[in-house]
């Protein structure tokens, strides 16, 4: 090997080690975690679907209040609309409410809640555990006899954005499924698995929008105006829709609805664990080892490559990986972070090419220099590189 071309490996050693670190060291720490989720929130916008149709969001709106009354409304009314989709045949129902006390001045309203309950035989209760050593907020004792209970959280990210959910949460030395979950494993005996990522993490592929779900006001169901055909083996959930009432998260399509109440974030979930849609994001040592991987061979290839073929190949990965990632979260189920990679790619091509014409300008110093010794020996051109009479060609 010459010593130009030693001086050329050298180079390319040193340039790979570098940007090698940089990636690791952005891939673990996250450093372009926000560009990441804006990717991953293009995808969600483009993936929309259609609400199923047996899935029901039983909504305690503006026109139920109207109706009923303030919030809270005696436990009378949620059991008369509990017995009427018992009545109906509805399936799974999820009461997305906080029961944690008893009523007062009406103990036979409790009462007539909990039988109600267990009439049904398929409900669904909220565990809501807040937090920074709070205690979990349970409901009362005669309503989560005949219920299952599954946990409400869901996960914001950095930007304020709920994209995820654990598929299980931990409270006081008990383990909670999801509400979503806990619907789907009505009238089994365990509750159901399925794969998450390295911290029990799922991303959500939202069907659509706040509103994207169907909502029939909560007071049409109370006064019989709602015909049984449209709740016979629905999936109900019922919960707060009514501006200011309840829980809502920012989602990925905040922008076209706004917030979406919390009762649908838990709709769409259902949708997605029951269809199979359910994504995991890769685990930081799956995405380090990809990365390097792609990094590595994509350094190999500007060593051996035309500088004109070099610019092609950084074109098509640039844009061809986010293509990539998205294939592989449609086909696999597997959303893999990859701003990092992309970013590395594009700032390896020019700090090669840079490091490429540094070094051919000295091969051409050099060159020019031996031939002037040999046309005048003793003599020389004022080439240095570094000098005030030096014009350089870039």
């Amino acid at each position: 090997m010459n010593r130009a071309a030693g001086h050329h490996l050298r180079e390319w050693r040193l340039l790979t080690l570098l940007l090698l670190v940089f990636l690791l060291l952005a891939q673990r720490g996250q450093w372009f975690e926000r560009l990441d989720n804006g990717l991953y929130d293009v995808r969600v916008a483009w993936d929309g679907r259609p609400a199923p149709a047996d899935i029901l969001i039983l909504a305690i709106d503006e026109t139920s209040l109207a109706r009923i009354g303030r919030w809270p409304w005696s436990r009378h009314e949620l059991a008369t609309v509990v017995e009427q989709l018992t009545l109906a045949g509805a399936g799974p129902l999820l009461l997305d409410v906080i029961l944690a006390e008893p009523q007062r001045g009406d103990p036979t309203a409790d009462a007539h809640l909990a039988q109600a309950i267990s009439a049904h035989g398929q409900v669904v209760l909220p565990v809501f555990m807040p937090g920074s050593g709070a205690a979990t907020v349970r409901p009362l004792p005669q309503f989560a006899a005949s219920a299952r209970l599954g946990h409400a959280q869901a996960l914001v990210d950095k930007d304020g954005v709920t994209r995820r959910y654990l598929a299980q949460e931990q409270g006081e030395g008990r383990r909670y499924d999801h509400l979503a979950l806990a619907l789907l494993a009505t009238g089994t005996s365990a509750a159901l698995g399925g794969s998450t990522d390295a911290a029990g993490e799922r991303l959500v592929p939202f069907a659509g929008p706040a509103g994207h779900f169907t909502r029939i006001p909560i007071a049409d169901v109370r006064d019989g105006r709602v015909d049984p055909a449209r709740l016979r083996g629905a999936t109900v959930l019922l919960g707060a829709t009514a501006s200011g009432l309840g829980d809502t998260v920012v989602t990925p399509l905040a922008g076209i609805n706004g917030a979406m109440p919390g009762v649908e974030f838990v709709a769409n979930v259902l949708a997605a664990e029951r269809q199979g849609l359910v994504r995991r994001t890769a685990s930081v040592p799956m995405q380090m080892g990809v990365g390097a991987t792609i990094v590595l061979l994509y350094l190999l290839c500007l060593l051996l490559l035309s500088p004109r073929r070099a610019l092609v190949l950084t074109a098509v990965l640039a844009l061809g990986l986010p293509l990539l990632a998205w294939a592989v979260m449609i086909r696999a189920g597997w959303w893999w972070p990859h701003a990092a990679v992309v970013l590395t790619l594009l700032l390896a091509y020019p700090l090669w090419s840079w490091r490429r014409l540094e070094a051919s300008l000295v091969m051409m110093t050099r060159e020019t220099e031996r031939m002037a010794d040999l046309l005048h020996p003793g003599a020389r051109l004022p080439l240095d590189t570094h000098g005030p009479h030096f014009l350089d060609p870039v």
